[in-house]
């Protein structure tokens, strides 16, 4: 994902190591139920293979209470990735956020890519048509110069060919273009001026521009920019966090019939009902034909106005109403995936420990392919509930926790049959019972 970002960037190998190490922690809350479901269907296959669990049994120790340590160090881990997902995660996914950023903005010349925009720079966009493998001569470039807002309006650039390069000590990026245009609109006081959109074009056959990389050099990224995000914060934060934005969501529809109240003037009235308009539709119509046709097309057309003024309101509250609720969904997910992710360690340890019981079969073979189809059902689902939740087809709670509710249920069925022995999953009952049904084919062949 990151290689791109990462090549030919000149960094050192420390920096790289770091990086690698605060985005492998962000898989252990993962690796803990995986490494538990795998773990006790192997070791509970392999008691099964050697018939200690039978005889275990024949002792008078039954399956439940023979499970009972392992569920405790189970319910540790539980307890671990609750811990590493509140406190730890956070700060490692916010390490790795800003390392990277830091390293895309690094040497920025190589980021320049065809056809796209490039606007990490400040006060500039670039555009290049067509960049050579040297990684610098570029053709049909195009440069927005923002940075001379106080005397133009844009200022735009526009060459058929160039060379960009970046100076020894990295603080500049150097242009230098040839056979293009500088096209200048001319910024003007008077606003009679202004509706005339004077510009200024100049051809040049040479020009060089330099910009300035101070920002861009390898440094780590204030965390402010990205303490905010669901990733990085920890449970008593994010719920701060909802607080807040469920109160700013409700502050929407005040503002929208704040706005209404501004345009539709009658709506200042408090005592106004709508069913009184049709009262008296009668007489408003009667009047309005009365007057004149010009007094008549202005109130038309100041209703018109009034109209779409009202709708583009409407449209503007319903936006900013919809995209809080996915914001405020994004942190509820957030919220619930550290318990749901360490709920998932005893989940997975006990349809381990059952289907490694009902399988007996030991070593890294079967019990391996079952383990991580197993995990791989269980992680479709869990991506499965967040994406929906996302899309507000169910409720945050509901997503987040989906693939522990239908999983739950199938738990607690092959721990049922774990423990009166059934042979639900045995390969070795399924061979005995085709060997029986080969004999019996054999002797209707003979008579």
């Amino acid at each position: 994902m990151y290689v791109d970002d990462l090549i030919g960037k000149g960094l050192e190998l420390s920096v790289i190591l770091e990086l690698f190490f605060y985005l492998s922690a962000s898989t252990v809350p993962l690796s803990f139920p995986l490494a538990l479901l795998i773990g006790s269907i192997i070791t509970y296959g392999e008691l099964g293979e050697h018939y200690e669990l039978v005889a275990l049994k024949s002792a008078g120790i039954s399956l439940q209470r023979f499970m009972m340590p392992l569920l405790i160090v189970s319910m540790f881990f539980s307890g671990l990735t609750y811990y590493f997902s509140d406190n730890v995660l956070p700060y490692t996914n916010l390490k790795f956020r800003q390392i990277l950023t830091s390293i895309v903005k690094k040497k920025p010349a190589l980021n320049i890519r065809e056809g796209m925009i490039y606007q990490e720079i400040d006060g500039y966009n670039i555009l290049v048509g067509k960049k050579d493998a040297d990684n610098q001569t570029i053709h049909d470039i195009k440069i927005w110069d923002k940075t001379r807002a106080t005397t133009s309006v844009s200022n735009v650039l526009a060459a058929n060919k160039g060379f960009m390069k970046v100076t020894p000590d990295e603080r500049y990026l150097i242009f230098e273009l040839y056979d293009g245009w500088q096209y200048e609109e001319m910024r003007h006081n008077d606003p009679k001026e202004r509706k005339k959109h004077q510009h200024m074009r100049t051809h040049f056959q040479e020009y060089q521009l330099a910009m300035n990389l101070g920002a861009f050099g390898f440094s780590e990224t204030n965390e402010e920019r990205y303490k905010t995000r669901p990733k990085m914060m920890s449970i008593d934060l994010l719920v701060d966090m909802i607080d807040s934005l469920e109160f700013k969501e409700t502050t929407i529809p005040k503002q929208a019939l704040q706005q209404s109240r501004t345009v539709l003037t009658f709506l200042k009235d408090t005592t106004f009902m709508a069913d009184k308009v049709t009262e008296y539709d009668e007489e408003w119509l009667t009047c309005i034909q009365l007057m004149k046709q010009k007094k008549r097309d202005n109130i038309f057309k100041k209703a018109l106005d009034n109209t779409n003024t009202m709708y583009k309101n409407g449209q503007w509250a319903a936006s900013r109403y919809k995209s809080s609720q996915q914001k405020i969904v994004r942190y509820y997910l957030a919220w619930y995936d550290k318990y749901a992710m360490a709920f998932s360690c005893i989940l997975l340890f006990l349809v381990g420990a059952s289907m490694g019981a009902i399988i007996r079969k030991g070593g890294l073979g079967m019990p391996m392919v079952v383990g991580i189809l197993f995990f791989m059902t269980y992680f479709v689902l869990m991506t499965s509930g967040k994406k929906m939740a996302e899309e507000n087809a169910i409720s945050a709670f509901t997503g987040t926790w989906m693939a522990t509710f239908i999983l739950l249920p199938v738990a607690i069925f092959l721990m049922y049959q774990a423990v009166n022995d059934s042979s639900l999953l045995s390969l070795d009952s399924y061979k005995r019972f085709f060997r029986r049904l080969v004999p019996k084919k054999k002797a209707q062949k003979r008579l």
